[in-house]
């Protein structure tokens, strides 16, 4: 995941939309790799294609996805300090304010 968000990171900076739609696909498949049971890793993965879908068709039609990066790698330093309960509340805040995002457009 780490190395993902700083692929989004380098992404942003070169304003290259294509990699960071790369990179923000491999940072959540290693997220829901974490998952040990197959049977809802499978469903995750089957929505995580979809939505990859929906952002590589919306990622021109909205503002640049700075706030989507931070908020990746404030997610990977609450995971790497161990601290769940950040992490978890880091991540839905994301969900929600992407969905958020999605459904102005």
């Amino acid at each position: 995941m780490d190395s993902a968000a700083s692929a989004m990171e380098k992404a942003m900076e070169e304003d290259d939309l294509d990699a960071w739609a790369a990179a923000n696909k491999r940072f959540h498949k290693s997220l829901l790799s974490l998952c040990k049971n197959k049977r809802l890793l499978n469903i995750g993965l089957t929505f995580m294609d979809q939505e990859h879908r929906l952002t590589w068709v919306t990622l021109l039609l909205r503002k640049k996805p700075i706030q989507s990066t931070k908020e990746h790698r404030d997610h990977v330093n609450a995971l790497l300090e161990g601290d769940a309960v950040k992490a978890r509340t880091i991540y839905r805040q994301h969900r929600e304010r992407a969905l958020e995002e999605l459904m102005e457009i």
